[in-house]
């Protein structure tokens, strides 16, 4: 399914409540803002009734839209032009000014999300630091952290059969070591099947600890430490799935 990629703008005003007397009310004043991000889109006219949706951009752009203490009004919302589009499999491709224009990592964190969707969760937020990338809830209401690493490199004509996993950045603890994360995802954004693969956190550390695996330098400059993991060898450790399809490829179910 063929789905464009659109930069949005958000003007939104936020009412607080107000306790008085011992009663809460909401405020009659609001502070007014504005938010720029991104978004997968099926139907324009389909998204501006979409009240989900909508709080999901807007928690991508840093706003908490299920705060209890306030409400928000959605008073404009314009898509300012196409950046790029979703081909079968939510493959990503670019329209030439794709990099410019979109951060490739934030944008796949939201396909990632929409498929955690799909299989019963809820989105919460993103996390720009390195806790975690993607707080989720899950079908009983707890709250579940995702580490989402995106791979842009492999394609089906250029594929090493590994999966790369960070531990350190310049000597100091990082990715794996220090996400705060509970499941660990693995996107290869260019492959369209067997494409998203998932695993604990603790089982993927204990995995590394148990296995002599390489470990090569990568990253800008050469600064990080990379664990590289061939896939198939120990797909049995994880899930596996073609993103955006119902059916399990391969691995352990959902």
């Amino acid at each position: 399914m063929r789905r464009p990629i659109y930069v949005v703008n958000i003007n939104y005003e936020i009412y607080k409540y107000r306790t008085k007397k011992g009663r809460k009310y909401l405020s009659k004043s609001c502070s007014k803002h504005s938010a720029e991000t991104s978004s997968t889109i099926n139907d324009i006219d389909e998204m501006r009734k979409d009240k989900d949706m909508l709080a999901r951009l807007l928690s991508r752009a840093k706003f908490n839209p299920w705060s209890p203490e306030q409400e928000l009004k959605i008073t404009k919302l314009n898509f300012i032009k196409q950046v790029g589009y979703t081909n079968e499999g939510d493959v990503i491709k670019s329209n030439g000014d794709f990099e410019k224009d979109l951060k490739i990592g934030e944008d796949n964190e939201m396909v990632v999300s929409s498929f955690l969707e799909g299989n019963g969760m809820k989105y919460m937020s993103n996390c720009t630091d390195k806790r975690y990338d993607l707080l989720m809830k899950d079908k009983s209401g707890s709250e579940v952290k995702f580490e989402v690493k995106t791979d842009v490199l492999v394609n089906k004509n250029k594929d090493t059969g590994n999966v790369a996993i960070e531990i350190r950045y310049k000597g100091k603890p990082s990715g794996i070591s220090s996400t705060e994360a509970e499941w660990f995802v693995y996107y290869f954004a260019n492959l369209d099947k067997e494409n998203l693969w998932m695993i604990k956190v603790d089982d993927l550390k204990k995995l590394i600890k148990d296995n002599k695996f390489k470990i090569v330098k990568g990253g800008d400059n050469n600064d990080s430490e990379l664990v590289l993991i061939k896939r198939y060898d120990y797909i049995g450790e994880f899930k596996v799935y073609n993103l955006c399809r119902e059916e399990n490829t391969k691995g352990k179910n959902l």
